[in-house]
């Protein structure tokens, strides 16, 4: 007689053969387990969403160039130019550069010496751009000098990754895809207009302004 009310005892608790303790640690573990999981999806949820924003945000690009001075090299030509980020987001430097010749359609390639890689909000430095003596000649009327930076964006990013000092290089070449690759120049930022410089320096007469570059002129392949 005891041994039937304790079957019918165990049969009421949810199971024949299973305790009333062991019923309810089961349900304990089925629902801690939900918990827990829909704990993880939130989190996940909310560090992806923080990734894109942090990563995709639009934020301004911006920088200025300011003329400092010129050096005689003997043979060569050294003009100084600051160059700060006055935008909201960090900016690659590149060595590219070129000098525009008021009323000439054609522009002087120049390289530059840059001491930083990278210059953050409100950070900047001085820019060496090197002339020849044949290349000074041509410049025959006012002129000004162009830089080219990029923004911090995803692409700036993994092209630094790709082709840094401890980057994979040429090896994870194919799977980046053809859209993703080189260094997008997409920020043109130039100088006053200046007289046709001397020893003396030019003279500072219109303000400086900033650009989109075209496609074709935004690419860096790679290394």
């Amino acid at each position: 007689m005891q041994i039937i009310r304790l079957l019918d005892f165990d049969v009421s608790a949810g199971k024949l053969g299973q305790s009333p303790l062991a019923t309810l640690s089961t349900e304990y573990v089925k629902t801690h387990r939900k918990k827990v999981l829909l704990v993880c999806i939130c989190f996940a949820a909310i560090l992806l969403a923080s990734v894109v924003w942090l990563v995709f945000s639009p934020k301004e690009a911006k920088a200025s160039v300011t003329y400092l001075g010129i050096v005689d090299g003997k043979g060569h030509w050294r003009l100084q130019f600051g160059v700060t980020n006055i935008g909201e987001c960090s900016l690659f430097t590149s060595t590219r550069g070129q000098i525009e010749i008021e009323g000439q359609t054609n522009r002087i390639s120049a390289g530059a010496r840059t001491p930083k890689s990278q210059l953050r909000a409100g950070e900047g430095h001085v820019v060496e751009l090197i002339l020849s003596e044949a290349k000074m000649n041509d410049i025959v009327a006012n002129w000004r000098y162009s830089c080219s930076l990029a923004s911090d964006g995803f692409r700036s990013r993994l092209y630094r990754w790709q082709w840094g000092p401890r980057g994979p290089g040429a090896r994870v070449n194919w799977l980046i895809p053809q859209k993703w690759k080189g260094m997008p120049l997409s920020i043109r930022s130039q100088s006053d207009w200046l007289e046709r410089p001397t020893s003396s320096g030019p003279n500072l007469q219109v303000s400086s302004g900033n650009e989109p570059m075209k496609q074709s002129e935004a690419e860096t392949p790679p290394l």
